[in-house]
């Protein structure tokens, strides 16, 4: 198994009780979008879970959201992360998955997708 798959391995592993916390989070309302619409600030305690600034990305579905949490943010539309998708449907029917060159099926829920 090569470092860097090792790495997101453990890195998912290691926070994945604080990204459900996040998730429960927006769900019920207690974190809302910034001034734009689809990114949310974290809270201090919650920033290192999304890395290039502690912000996540949704997609609001109806009464859901699509969540992505940064593990790297680039400039423009280089960007990976571990995404939450509720009711295990497949990220195909994100809008910004389109930029994605790779999505990988990590856990129920939740994918690891690159745009690079």
């Amino acid at each position: 198994m090569p470092l860097q798959q090792i790495m997101l391995t453990v890195g998912y592993k290691l926070h994945q009780a604080e990204r459900n916390e996040v998730v429960k989070m927006i769900e019920t309302g207690k974190l809302k979008p910034n001034n734009d619409s689809r990114l949310i600030q974290l809270p201090d305690d919650y920033a290192h879970l999304s890395k290039g600034g502690g912000e996540v990305l949704i997609e609001k579905n109806q009464t859901t959201y699509s969540i992505l949490f940064f593990t790297y943010r680039g400039l423009l539309d280089n960007f990976s992360g571990f995404l939450y998708i509720p009711n295990s449907k497949s990220p195909d029917n994100i809008s910004f998955i389109n930029r994605v060159k790779e999505t990988e099926r990590i856990d129920n829920k939740w994918y690891f997708v690159s745009s690079f």
